[in-house]
């Protein structure tokens, strides 16, 4: 059983890349993640977990707005393992690692 979620979101450029013609100040790329909310804890550690089989897809694309040329839609990507951490004090934390595929 499981309960897939789907998030989607953008991220802007805000500092100048070693790249600025691919990659420039303003791009915009937008994305999708699916999560599968029931996944089990695999990770012993009360600090931190590991939760296999999540995210379940990854899709991210270039704003069409862009002046920057790179554009990730033609790639696809094998997500990894999802991370949470928690230090007790400040930091609470998920991490979504994803790769390219092939």
């Amino acid at each position: 059983m499981s309960a897939a979620l789907t998030y989607e979101g953008s991220a802007t450029v805000t500092s100048p890349t070693d790249y600025p013609a691919l990659v420039a100040v303003g791009d915009v790329f937008h994305f999708t993640f699916s999560y599968d909310s029931l996944s089990i804890d695999t990770e012993t550690a009360t600090s931190m977990g590991i939760f296999a089989g999540n995210p379940t897809g990854f899709t991210v694309w270039a704003d069409p707005g862009n002046s920057g040329t790179w554009d990730p839609a033609p790639a696809t990507f094998t997500p990894d393992a999802a991370r949470t951490f928690d230090d007790f004090t400040n930091l609470d934390m998920i991490e979504f690692r994803v790769y390219p595929a092939g």
